[in-house]
């Protein structure tokens, strides 16, 4: 029962580190939309865009100020009609930005930390060029890379990281990058993705907590197998004085323990 208890409060103190499951309900307040290829017509006559163009959502806006799609929005009177092609950069996208004041910067944010979540590859580059921040904190300290990773958003984090999102930071309040959330949920995928994007294998949260011990905790033998063969340190303690072998071990999992422990160097391996 003791051992089951300090099981429990170790799976916890990890499961804290991360990003509620939760959050994945949180939606984006986009208008019902559907986009439909242009045909050879005319450019939108700007003046009806003005017109028309305060009926549209902010986050929808966001959208069609930087597109070049016929895009169907649903209006106040809840009828769908074709609003705007927008065309290269000219005098229409200039009355388009005119016309509607964007989202604040904290609700553009906001936005990317959502689509980020739920794997909305389509506007995200649209709310970067709005003005959200790539490397934006959320309230615990996660940027978007870390909430798409976390959440399994895989294509999500190759658009990020190709976007310029680092690998590694900016640091968490807790000191979890991305990596290491990914280790957690057992994404194997993506663990690969970030770690030739260049994730250090050996980085540590504020705990002294690295990758492979989360792995270690799950027995995630694919992500131990990554994490291993891109340099990751079994001899790592954290603040308490585990290695990543302890921490199978406290599991009961001997067999990836002693697979842990032949990895060290000989003048390391305990007696």
């Amino acid at each position: 029962m003791v051992a089951a208890v300090i099981t429990c409060l170790r799976v916890a103190s990890f499961i804290d580190s991360f990003p509620s499951a939760g959050m994945a309900g949180s939606t984006i307040p986009v208008s019902s939309s559907r986009v439909q290829t242009p045909g050879p017509k005319q450019p939108f006559p700007a003046s009806r865009f003005k017109k028309q163009a305060a009926n549209l959502d902010q986050s929808v806006f966001v959208r069609l100020i930087v597109g070049r799609r016929v895009v169907m929005v649903r209006h106040a009177s809840r009828r769908r009609r074709p609003i705007l092609q927008a065309i290269n950069d000219g005098p229409l996208i200039d009355t388009a930005k005119s016309a509607l004041p964007l989202p604040s910067p904290e609700r553009l944010q906001e936005l990317l930390f959502d689509a980020a979540r739920l794997g909305r590859d389509d506007i995200i580059p649209s709310l970067l060029q709005a003005g959200a921040e790539i490397e934006g904190q959320d309230g615990r300290g996660y940027t978007a890379l870390v909430l798409a990773s976390y959440n399994g958003q895989q294509s999500t984090t190759v658009l990020l990281l190709s976007l310029g999102a680092r690998p590694d930071g900016p640091v968490a309040s807790r000191g979890n990058n991305a990596l290491m959330g990914v280790a957690f949920k057992g994404y194997t995928t993506i663990a690969q993705i970030l770690l030739e994007a260049g994730a250090d294998a050996n980085f540590a949260n504020t705990a002294g907590q690295t990758a492979l011990m989360m792995a270690a905790l799950f027995d995630r033998r694919e992500i131990i197998d990554l994490l291993v063969a891109s340099g990751a340190d079994p001899r790592l303690r954290d603040a308490a004085g585990n290695t990543a072998a302890s921490v199978a071990e406290a599991q009961g999992n001997e067999g990836l323990a002693l697979f842990l422990r032949q990895l060290l160097p000989l003048e390391t391996k305990p007696s």
